[in-house]
């Protein structure tokens, strides 16, 4: 199928991009690998140069080349390669007068090397050797081959409808998406993702690398809802929720039966299930619910399966003494990001009679992490989408995810979202990208390894399909444990804060130094995004936890085994080159659970 050109004579971005020089012998070098995967992966770093190099990883250099920084490329067959590069003002250009007066943000590649060659390298003069790729010549192909796989390709140029992308951890689902958005050639795009950091990633890829022409909208999910709506009211947040449910449940906790010691798994079975899953409408496995709340039957019709009876009514029981004690439905004391989302699709139903909602003239949806969305959630892009597809109008859907990366309690299934586009739009296509584009061997085979927890659940609580992606890069990585005392937990991680492009991930921050606090990311907040070197707190604890067989014996335990096992697959494959694991003061089976390092 012949593509429209992604640029043409007098293309601009909405925000300049960072100026990128390539050396001639840079350029010389991509071309003599133009079919191999390197050549692909040095395209990418050209592009993510010219738009954000703040996210950029690399090393530096010592010797007479000090002041060179090197990029991996990655490699394969025990020989691996970088890209040689320099900022303005660095060491190996301020010998050099043609470099003075260029641009202060501009950015100078000179050569791609195997790593064993440290030969001393000079600058060359930038009128003489150097040439300016600008994003025109970045996306037309002529000097770089195009930085996607082929799978990345075939999702972003399909014209299907409804399309779903699944992907494996550091598969680069959210670039496909990216690409995905601008190959839609939609005047108008809506971005939705539920991260902040990657919403800002999105918004600068949109304004540095594609058309000012179009309107590139980039909204975190609450947004997207609130915009929908047209509130600014942001209302309690979720943690709040949360802990006043727990507070109004004290005085009968001991009559919920295997959820007396399971509170918040109580709150996430109904976050997810009994509030999350009412829609507004019938369609498909889904019964429509005239309040924002399933109706009794249609909730253990549902849950019977995967919880005994008596968990299921005391579920019940706890909701209908809630319910009477808040007067008023449980989403809007409990879930204010439900009640929310209930909100904007009676909104958006409610424009299928003729109301006009912010989002009208959108011609592409393309939603990120989709597995963080409950059925209430994604019914509403669902049911937009719909409502922009009627009336012989084209607007693509686009949706990437992956079913074992919650961070928040959806209990996402792919089964189910895909029989919500079948009925809603029509059946969707899907799309899977099956090898893992960010970590090298080691820290990629401990992802995958990570996937053998889920064995601890039972068949029906285990994420669909399988969890071992496949792997192309042989660059050298490590993965380092340390167990250490309390007393130097302290002044460990205020040295870690300091180290630049290092991350440090806990599960719980329940007595981790205050001081420390603002430096540590929870899963959640890590997610989708890369870092060089990632230290992992106090992961023996939640290994052991998933890893005990006596919890299988209680199907109220098991929501809360699935989503932790999750969220450690999320930060395990956060790191391009470095994980360093952290137990403190560790009992010797927390030190053995680690094993996993």
């Amino acid at each position: 199928m012949n593509q429209p050109p992604l640029s043409d004579f007098g293309f601009q971005t909405a925000r300049p991009n960072r100026p990128v020089y390539c050396h001639q012998e840079f350029l010389d070098k991509l071309t003599a690998q133009r079919n191999e995967p390197l050549a692909k992966r040095t395209s990418l770093l050209l592009q993510r140069m010219a738009v954000d190099i703040a996210r950029l990883h690399y090393k530096g250099t010592s010797g007479l080349n000090r002041g060179w920084r090197r990029s991996r490329l990655g490699g394969s067959s025990g020989s691996h390669f970088y890209a040689w590069w320099a900022p303005t003002g660095a060491a190996p250009l301020s010998q050099e007068s043609s470099f003075e007066g260029v641009n202060t943000e501009s950015i100078f590649l000179r050569d791609i090397r195997h790593h064993d060659d440290h030969s001393p390298l000079t600058s060359g003069s930038l009128s003489d050797d150097y040439l300016l790729m600008t994003v025109p010549d970045l996306r037309n192909g002529e000097y770089t081959p195009e930085p996607w796989t082929a799978q990345q390709v075939k999702f972003a140029r399909s014209r299907g409808v409804a399309r779903v992308l699944k992907g494996h951890p550091g598969s680069g689902k959210t670039t496909a998406l990216l690409h995905a958005a601008d190959a839609s050639q939609a005047e108008r795009v809506l971005y939705l993702t539920f991260s902040n950091e990657l919403a800002v990633l999105a918004r600068d890829y949109f304004d540095r690398f594609c058309s000012s022409e179009r309107t590139f909208t980039v909204l975190t999910y609450p947004v997207f809802l609130r915009q929908l709506i047209g509130t600014q009211e942001s209302g309690i947040a979720p943690s709040e929720g949360r802990t006043k449910f727990r507070r109004d449940i004290q005085n009968y906790q001991r009559s919920l039966g295997s959820w007396s010691n399971e509170i918040d798994a109580l709150y996430d079975e109904m976050h997810a299930h009994l509030i999350g899953a009412a829609i507004p409408e019938n369609l498909g496995r889904f019964s429509k619910a005239e309040r924002i709340r399933l109706p009794e039957q249609a909730y253990r019709t549902q849950r019977t399966r995967y919880l005994t009876g008596n968990d299921l009514e005391s579920v019940l029981d706890v909701a209908n003494r809630l319910e009477k004690s808040a007067q008023g439905p449980l989403a809007d004391a409990y879930f204010p990001e439900l009640a929310l989302a209930w909100r904007a699709a009676q909104t958006v139903l409610s424009g299928s009679a003729g109301y006009e909602h912010p989002f009208s003239s959108v011609g592409c949806i393309a939603v990120d992490e989709v597995q963080d969305l409950t059925p209430l959630e994604a019914f509403v892009v669902v049911a937009l989408a719909r409502q922009l597809n009627d009336n012989g109008r084209y607007c693509p859907l686009l949706m990437a995810g992956d079913e074992a990366q919650t961070v928040r309690p959806t209990d996402f299934e792919w089964a189910w979202l895909n029989d919500m586009l079948h009925n809603a739009i029509g059946p969707p296509q899907e799309f899977k990208l099956l090898v893992n584009l960010r970590s090298p061997r080691r820290l990629a085979s401990l992802v995958n390894r990570a996937w053998d927890f889920y064995g601890h659940l039972r068949k029906q609580d285990r994420p669909s399909g399988t969890g071992y992606a496949e792997i192309d890069d042989d660059s050298p990585d490590q993965v380092l444990y340390a167990a250490i005392r309390q007393t130097e937990l302290a002044p460990l991680l205020r040295e870690l804060s300091q180290r630049e492009g290092l991350a440090m991930i806990a599960f719980d921050k329940i007595g981790l130094p205050p001081a420390s606090l603002p430096y540590i990311l929870s899963p959640a907040e890590a997610k989708g995004l890369d870092f060089q070197s990632v230290c992992i707190l106090n992961g023996g604890a939640l290994v052991r936890k998933v890893s005990d067989e006596r919890a299988l014996v209680a199907a109220t335990e098991t929501f809360a085994k699935r989503l932790a096992i999750d969220q450690l697959r999320v930060a395990l494959s956060r790191p391009t080159e470095r994980l360093l694991w952290i137990d403190t003061a560790p009992s010797e089976d927390t030190v053995w659970a680690s094993d996993i390092c």
